[in-house]
């Protein structure tokens, strides 16, 4: 049998300006995309935490002079209803609440940049989950902060980065394609038309910053509660980062005499009643007294806020007759606090 041979395929020469233009337009075209993207999801994120990010933001800028600036991660954002709490305690409220990946070192910045607008605020209100003071820096939920580097590492705290952090919060600043990628993808699969993607949804959040939920998940809740018994089995103590902010914080309070009130956030009463967890809360608030040691008027509200599963979403996320109760409750601790001198 005759031996057969495919033929050899010659390919032509390719010119290097040929080669160079190919490359040049490529890489045109991903950067006009990337930019495309970075003010695509500025304005129209499929991303909730990032979309609280902004808002909050934006809301600073037209916030004005408040009696309670209220801080912290997404179980303040829709826990704490400043039109009730104002009821209680007095003057205007904001709640500029954000998610905890930020950490504490978002409330620094917040307060920061609050100062330079309008002064001190009457008081500070923190609220934040039991589980983010261990937290340290996520480059890439910091790099969602509207500032740039030069802004956000005036304290030194970015120079700590290492070198694999700063490469994500420059990717998460620049190049959306690359660490947005899901997002992008669900804003493409909303264009197409695609079969059960279920669109970008507004978030009800009123002007002062609260976000509403109405409907429970016991579901949810306890599937979120089976995996925080395995977190609080560990010894948990407070991060660098947030150690840091704090000091921030209370430095910025003595130096213009107003009142930071640091509140724990919502939390399923059954991990409350976890030894474990009771066991980690008297650490971190031990911790949280010694990073504020020798300013008085930085008040740790030692009391934790149990919530049944009618009122909560997911472990820490109460509903909206939870965000009810729970602002009650946090003015009631700060009513108390007062009253015994502090």
């Amino acid at each position: 049998m005759p031996k057969t041979y495919l033929p050899e395929e010659i390919c032509p020469e390719v010119p290097l300006r040929t080669v160079f233009a190919n490359v040049s337009g490529v890489m045109i075209i991903t950067f006009l995309f990337n930019l495309f993207a970075v003010w695509y999801l500025d304005n129209n994120t499929p991303n909730r935490g990032n979309y609280l990010i902004r808002y909050k933001w934006e809301l600073l800028k037209s916030a004005g002079e408040v009696d309670w600036l209220v801080l912290g991660d997404s179980n303040g954002n829709q826990g704490l209803e400043p039109r009730i709490f104002s009821g209680r305690m007095g003057g205007k409220a904001i709640n500029l609440c954000t998610v905890g990946t930020l950490t504490a070192f978002n409330d620094a910045l917040m307060l920061e940049r609050y100062v330079e607008l309008y002064g001190p605020p009457g008081n500070i209100l923190l609220v934040h989950a039991y589980d983010v003071w261990p937290r340290e820096a996520n480059a890439l939920a910091l790099a969602e902060i509207p500032l740039d580097w030069r802004e956000i590492n005036r304290k030194g705290i970015l120079e700590k980065f290492t070198a694999k952090q700063k490469t994500l919060f420059f990717l998460g600043k620049r190049a959306p394609l690359l660490y947005e990628r899901s997002a992008m993808a669900e804003v493409f699969q909303g264009f197409l038309g695609y079969p059960g993607f279920p669109g970008i949804k507004p978030w009800i959040l009123s002007e002062d910053g609260f976000m509403l939920e109405l409907d429970a998940m016991p579901e949810n809740v306890e599937r979120d509660y089976a995996g925080h018994l395995l977190k609080i089995e560990k010894e948990l103590s407070l991060s660098s980062i947030n150690l840091q902010s704090l000091k921030i914080i209370s430095q910025i309070s003595d130096e213009h005499k107003f009142k930071v009130y640091i509140a724990n956030g919502p939390v399923y009463e059954k991990l409350n009643d976890d030894a474990n967890f009771q066991g980690n809360m008297k650490r971190i608030e031990a911790e949280l007294k010694s990073a504020v040691a020798g300013n008085e008027r930085v008040i740790i509200l030692e009391k934790t806020f149990p919530f049944p599963l009618e009122q909560l979403q997911n472990l820490d996320h109460v509903t909206a007759d939870g965000a009810v109760a729970y602002t009650n409750e946090v003015a009631d601790a700060i009513l108390e606090a007062n009253n015994n001198g502090n």
